[in-house]
C-alpha cells in the first residue's frame, strides 16, 4: 500500500494529482484516496497542460451511482485520462479508442454487447474452464524443481493471455505477440514497457492490423471463437466500422490480460502478508472463491475510468457542469469505510466482498468478469495445492500508469 502521497492543507488533500504517475508507483495512494474521501469526495482536479479540469470521485456511493446514471452521464467522450494528454496519439487510435465497448452508451453498447455475449454464456465458460484448469497443471509442472520464479512473466501473465487467445481464436504461437502488444499498450507511460509514446502507439496499429487480418479470415472461415463474432456483426444492420473493430480488438487485448494478471499477482503480494489467512485456504480450499471477491476488492487493479456529465448535475454539495468529466476511482471505492469495515485489512471471510467494483458496475459492468473470477479461482487454488508456503520475496515492481494497478515484476519463493 501506497501511504506516502498524502498532504494536507487547511484540511484538505492540498496534492492529489491524478496526472501525475509518481503518485502511483507504489500502487494505489490508499492515504490519499482516504484523505480525499473524507474531506472532499467529489474533488475538483485542476487539469493540467493536456487535460481540462475534472471531478475525482472517490466514494463507494457515488462511484456506483455515476456508473449506473447513463441518462446523465455518458461514456462516449473517453474512458480515461492520459497524463500525457489526449491530444498525442495518433489519429487512428484516437477513433479506434473512440469506438470501443467502453465508449458506447445506450442502446448502442447493449446492441454491442449483444454480438459477444454467446461467448461469455455459461456453457461456453464450462468448457473453456476445463482447458483453463488443464493448461495452469501443465505450467505449475513446468516449475517442478524450481525455487524461485518471477511471477509475474514466468506465471500470473500465461494464464489470462492463454484464456483470451483460446476465446478470441487467436493461434497459440502468436501468444507471445499479443502479449508484447498488451504490454506495450497498457504500459504506454512507462519507459520500462514502452520506450515513448510512439512506440506504444505503434502496438495499437499492429494490433488492429493483425484484428483485421484475423477478421479478414473468418469472414472466410468462420469458426466458434469471438473473432468470429466480431466479424459478422452488425450494428444497425451494417457490419462494424473498421475504426470500432480496432478498437474492440484492442480492447480485448488490454482488458482481457491486465485486471486478471494484476489481481493473480495481487493474491500472492496479499496472502505473503497475510500468512494466516493463507493457511487457511491451503486447508480448505472451499473458503476460495470468497477469497478471490476479497482480493479483487483489495487489489483493484483498473485504477479509473471517465465519465462526462450530458446536463448539470448535483452530487453531494458539488454541481458538475454539463460536459465536465467525473473520474470514477475504483480502488477508493474498494476501500470505502462507509460500506467495508477496516478496509485496507484483507478478510478472506469478508461477508459483502462481493460488493466490490473492481469489475465496474451497471451496462459497464466488465463482460469478461466471470472469466477472469474462473482464473483467479484456477490458479490459486493449484497454487497453494502444490506451494502452501508460496510468498513473495521482495517488493513487487509496479507499472507508471494513473489507469492499470499494474505490477510488472515480483519475485516470488515456491517453497519454505
Amino acid at each position: 500500500m501506497n501511504t506516502a502521497q498524502a498532504d494536507v492543507r487547511n484540511g484538505t488533500p492540498a496534492i492529489f494529482n491524478m496526472l501525475d504517475l509518481e503518485q502511483f508507483v507504489g500502487g494505489h495512494p490508499h492515504a490519499a484516496y482516504d484523505l480525499l474521501r473524507s474531506t472532499d469526495p467529489v474533488h475538483l482536479h485542476p487539469g493540467g497542460p493536456s487535460q481540462l479540469p475534472f471531478h475525482v470521485l472517490t466514494s463507494h456511493a457515488d462511484v456506483q451511482a455515476v456508473s449506473r446514471d447513463t441518462r446523465r452521464f455518458s461514456s462516449a467522450n473517453g474512458f480515461n485520462l492520459a497524463a500525457s494528454g489526449e491530444n498525442t496519439a495518433a489519429s487512428a487510435v484516437l477513433r479506434a479508442l473512440g469506438r470501443n465497448i467502453l465508449t458506447y452508451d445506450p442502446p448502442e453498447h447493449g446492441d454491442f454487447k449483444r454480438i459477444l455475449m454467446p461467448m461469455f454464456m455459461p456453457a461456453r465458460l464450462r468448457i473453456l474452464e476445463d482447458r483453463i484448469r488443464t493448461f495452469v497443471a501443465e505450467l505449475l509442472e513446468s516449475l517442478d524443481g524450481r525455487t524461485e520464479v518471477e511471477f509475474v512473466s514466468e506465471v500470473a501473465s500465461a494464464v489470462p493471455i492463454r484464456a483470451l487467445c483460446e476465446l478470441l481464436g487467436v493461434p497459440a504461437e502468436d501468444e507471445p505477440k499479443i502479449l508484447a502488444w498488451t504490454n506495450r499498450m497498457v504500459g504506454a507511460e512507462d519507459p520500462d514497457m514502452s520506450a515513448n509514446i510512439i512506440e506504444a502507439q505503434q502496438a495499437f496499429l499492429e494490433v488492429f492490423a493483425y484484428g483485421k487480418w484475423l477478421v479478414e479470415k473468418r469472414r472466410a472461415e468462420p469458426r466458434d471463437d469471438l473473432m468470429s463474432l466480431i466479424a459478422h456483426g452488425t450494428l444497425a444492420g451494417e457490419p462494424l466500422s473498421d475504426a470500432t473493430r480496432d478498437g474492440m480488438c484492442a480492447t480485448l487485448f488490454a482488458a482481457g490480460n491486465e485486471t486478471t494478471r494484476n489481481a493473480l499477482t495481487g493474491s500472492v503480494m496479499l496472502l505473503t502478508d497475510h500468512p494466516g489467512q493463507r493457511a487457511q485456504l491451503v486447508a480448505n480450499a472451499e473458503l476460495i472463491p470468497d477469497a478471490v471477491e476479497e482480493i479483487l476488492r483489495h487489489t483493484s487493479p483498473v485504477i479509473h475510468m471517465v465519465r462526462t456529465a450530458v446536463e448539470d448535475v448535483q452530487l453531494r454539495d458539488k454541481t458538475i457542469a454539463a460536459g465536465e468529466r467525473v473520474a470514477l476511482l475504483y480502488g477508493a471505492a474498494n476501500h470505502d469505510p462507509a460500506v467495508f469495515e477496516n478496509p485496507h485489512a484483507l478478510d478472506i471471510g469478508r461477508s459483502n466482498a462481493r460488493q466490490h467494483l473492481a469489475f465496474g458496475t451497471g451496462i459497464h459492468h466488465c463482460i469478461g468478469a466471470r472469466l477472469a473470477q474462473i482464473e483467479l479461482r484456477a490458479l490459486l487454488t493449484e497454487l497453494l495445492r502444490r506451494y502452501p508456503d508460496i510468498s513473495a520475496t521482495g517488493d513487487p515492481a509496479y507499472l507508471r500508469s494513473n489507469f492499470v494497478c499494474g505490477v510488472k515484476r515480483l519475485p516470488v519463493r515456491l517453497f519454505s
